[in-house]
């Protein structure tokens, strides 16, 4: 009864573009190299932070407060 969202640069979609329902796991990759290809298949969906382009990556606690505030400001405006 989970949706596994993983973290990875390299998507195309931006997690913001998701409509954050249910329950949700979500893996974070290391930063600059991202999730490791062992990790990303147990992935439903990989997902992105949409960054500068010349900011090369962000390590994961930065990752995780963005996504976390993103989805605080979802559910109490819910």
């Amino acid at each position: 009864d989970f949706w596994v969202y993983g973290f990875d640069g390299k998507s195309k979609k931006n997690f913001t573009d998701i409509e954050w329902q249910g329950n949700n796991i979500l893996l974070f990759g290391s930063e600059g190299s991202g999730m490791h290809q062992h990790t990303s298949k147990y992935a439903d969906f990989l997902v992105k932070i949409e960054i500068k382009p010349n900011v090369e990556s962000l390590n994961i606690s930065n990752s995780a407060a963005i996504v976390f505030h993103h989805l605080s400001f979802i559910k109490k405006n819910s």
